[in-house]
């Protein structure tokens, strides 16, 4: 199987580069939907399945497992990438944010 995947880059406001995937393989999605479904009560009424209980948290904890999943580096860095992100300041760990919402959202619309 080839593991080579396609990769590009993104440059913050503050000059901080991150190479990225451009796509997640189908374990890496199902990690990142596990995130959702981890806590969730399901409850079935009648044909119809609602989800409840799901903790405030589970935002935070999808958005740290995406950035594991989509980042290769960061300035050249492999190493606990999504920790690196997280040190930078705020505004350019939002901006990586919402980049890699962006890129998961257009995968998903295909």
């Amino acid at each position: 199987m080839n593991t080579q995947r396609e990769t590009k880059e993104f440059t913050t406001s503050g000059g901080n580069v991150i190479v990225y995937k451009t796509y997640l393989t189908g374990r890496e999605a199902t990690e990142i939907e596990k995130v959702y479904l981890k806590d969730a009560k399901v409850n079935l009424i009648g044909q119809d399945v609602k989800i409840d209980g799901v903790s405030p948290t589970i935002e935070y904890e999808a958005r740290e497992k995406m950035l594991e999943m989509f980042l290769v580096s960061l300035n050249g860095n492999t190493e606990n990438v999504k920790d690196l992100v997280l040190d930078l300041p705020d505004v350019e760990y939002q901006e990586i944010t919402t980049f890699i919402n962006e890129l998961s959202a257009k995968k998903k619309e295909k």
